[in-house]
């Protein structure tokens, strides 16, 4: 298999869930298509402990 390079996306883009990703050499200010990626929480739960 050919080793893939991961294209360079822009920060603002990477967020993102449309697919008209810029590269990181463009400099984007704000983008009107903009819709943020749903990113999953973790909540960490910590007991106490029993003495």
């Amino acid at each position: 298999m050919k080793d893939v390079k991961k294209k360079d996306i822009n920060p603002l883009c990477e967020n993102c869930e449309k697919k008209c990703k810029q590269s990181s050499s463009v400099v984007l200010i704000s983008c009107p298509n903009f819709e943020m990626k749903p990113k999953q929480l973790t909540i960490k739960f910590e007991y106490r402990k029993k003495k």
